[in-house]
């Protein structure tokens, strides 16, 4: 039997070679359930934006496989229909002077405020990609030197623009969409009865489990008089 000079798991009695090399498969096995369970971790986090992402998609566009419906394309939130006055009589901005773009976001935050008879007035407008960027760097007027979007600042107090990607192609025919709200947890609620709750990894043959769940039922808007939309810019 070969010895080697070392201290064993009890401290001070020499070890065999042969136990030397079993302690050394043990922490190997060790470190590779270890690097296992790092990656299961890892993983889970990758899981659990997946579950934020997917949150996200609910919120704005719902899921008709299960009846619950988004801030998109609930019926209950009325619409301003845009004049069609730009170039080749277009709805879009991008076919609209600098005049006609304000008129049509001003009329979609001032619907707010008739069709509630003055109860609700809209503290946000949330505007496409391509749409917010048009109004932050379009001069207002050849006699002004202000942008479209300081203008409306000015002229609307207390209403936020803010651009939001779910706008691109979420209005009719794939067109985009704006949106004018007065965003209030008295007036919507994302419905979300479980958040993303993560439990402790499991191990299941070689491998570690990390079980991630979360309950998701729909947009709930309580006032839709609150909200307006308009499509096609």
């Amino acid at each position: 039997m070969v010895t080697i000079t070392a201290n064993g798991p009890g401290g001070g009695a020499p070890v065999t070679l042969s136990e030397r090399l079993r302690l050394g498969a043990q922490n190997a096995k060790l470190a590779e359930q270890v690097e296992q369970l790092a990656q299961q971790l890892k993983d889970s986090q990758n899981l659990s934006v997946d579950l934020q992402e997917k949150i996200n998609a609910l919120a704005f566009s719902g899921d008709a496989d299960y009846n619950l419906p988004g801030l998109l394309n609930n019926s209950n939130v009325p619409e301003v229909t845009l004049a069609a006055d730009g170039t080749g009589a277009s709805k879009t901005f991008a076919s609209k002077t600098a005049a006609l773009i304000v008129r049509d976001i001003n009329s979609l935050i001032n619907k707010v405020i008739t069709q509630s008879k003055g109860i609700h007035r809209a503290t946000e407008v949330w505007l496409p990609i391509e749409q917010y960027a048009l109004i932050a760097t379009t001069q207002n007027s050849a006699a002004s030197d202000t942008t479209i979007l300081s203008f409306l600042q000015s002229v609307n107090p207390g209403v936020t623009f803010k651009q939001v990607v779910e706008l691109d192609g979420a209005g009719a025919g794939g067109s985009d969409r704006m949106y004018a709200i007065e965003n209030t947890m008295d007036n919507w609620a994302l419905e979300i009865p479980m958040m993303i709750r993560q439990y402790s990894p499991q191990q299941s043959g070689f491998e570690f489990v990390v079980p991630v769940e979360s309950r998701f039922a729909g947009v709930t808007i309580y006032y839709p008089l609150a909200l307006a939309f308009a499509d096609g810019l």
